[in-house]
C-alpha cells in the first residue's frame, strides 16, 4: 500500500534526477493538487508530494519559495510522523539544502549536522544512501561557510563511506567525489589532488551517466574550474564551452 502511494513521487524524482525539471514540476504539481483535494493536507501521500514539489521549485531556481514550502512541510511532518521519522528527516535534509541555496550557510551546516546524526543513529526508516546524502550535505555546507580544510576532511570521510557501503560507481558516491574535488580546489596545497579527483569523477560520470546528465555537467564545470585554478586555462576554456553548449 505504501509503495503504491509512493509511485507518483518516485516518478517525479526520477524525472528530476534525469534533469527533466519541467516535466517533474508539472507531474508533481498536478498530483499534489489532486491529493490535497481528495486525501487532505495531512495525508502521507500529500506530504510526500509537498516535499517533492519543493524539490522541483529548488531545481527550477525558485529558492525562496522552496524554503518556505519545506518549512511548512517540516512542521506538518513532525505533527503527523514525529520528529525522528525517516520521512521527517528527508524534509529536514531538503530544508538544509534550501538554506544553503538561499545563502544561509551556517543554518544549513547546523541542520545538515543534526540530520546526519539522526540518520546515522536511526535503526529503521533510513537508507545508507540517505546517510551519505546528509554526510555530503554537511561537507558542502562546511565548505560554503569557508572552512575548506574541514570540508576536505569531512568530504574524505563521506567518500570513503560511500565507496565502502555503496560502491565507487553509486550515483551518490560520485556526487560526493565531485563535492570533494571542489573543496580540494579551495586549498592551495591540494591543487594536484583536486585535479586528480576532478578528472577521475568526470571520467566516472561519463561512464555511468553519459555526456548529457546533470551530474556529468556539474563534474565537468568543477574540473574546468580546477583547470583554471592550476593554470590550465586553454583546457579549462575548451571544457567550459563544451559543457555550456550541452547544458543549454
Amino acid at each position: 500500500h505504501r509503495d503504491l502511494h509512493s509511485f507518483p513521487t518516485r516518478r517525479s524524482s526520477d524525472l528530476r534526477e534525469l534533469g527533466q525539471y519541467g516535466e517533474a514540476y508539472e507531474l508533481t504539481g498536478v498530483t499534489l493538487r489532486r491529493s490535497r483535494e481528495i486525501l487532505g493536507e495531512k495525508n502521507p501521500l500529500t506530504l510526500a508530494l509537498l516535499n517533492g514539489f519543493a524539490a522541483d521549485l529548488r531545481a527550477g531556481g525558485e529558492f525562496a519559495e522552496a524554503l518556505r514550502l519545506d518549512q511548512v512541510s517540516l512542521d506538518s511532518h513532525i505533527e503527523v510522523f514525529g520528529a525522528d521519522d525517516g520521512q521527517t528527516l528527508r524534509v529536514m535534509h531538503n530544508l538544509a539544502l534550501d538554506q544553503a541555496v538561499n545563502s544561509d550557510y551556517q543554518a544549513a551546516r547546523e541542520l545538515h549536522q543534526r540530520t546526519y546524526l539522526l540518520r546515522s543513529e536511526a535503526t529503521s526508516g533510513v537508507s545508507t544512501t540517505e546517510v551519505l546524502m546528509s554526510w555530503n550535505g554537511l561537507a558542502r555546507a562546511v565548505r560554503l561557510c569557508g572552512n575548506y580544510t574541514e570540508a576536505r576532511d569531512v568530504g574524505d570521510e563521506a567518500y570513503d563511506f560511500g565507496r565502502a557501503a555503496l560502491g565507487a560507481d553509486h550515483y551518490w558516491t560520485i556526487r560526493t567525489l565531485t563535492d570533494l574535488s571542489i573543496a580540494l580546489r579551495r586549498i592551495p596545497t591540494a591543487y594536484d589532488e583536486a585535479l586528480e579527483r576532478g578528472t577521475e569523477v568526470l571520467d566516472r560520470c561519463h561512464r555511468t551517466f553519459g555526456d548529457r546528465h546533470p551530474d556529468t555537467l556539474a563534474a565537468a564545470m568543477s574540473l574546468a574550474n580546477i583547470q583554471r585554478t592550476v593554470g590550465q586555462t586553454s583546457q579549462a576554456l575548451a571544457l567550459a564551452e563544451t559543457t555550456m553548449e550541452i547544458g543549454r
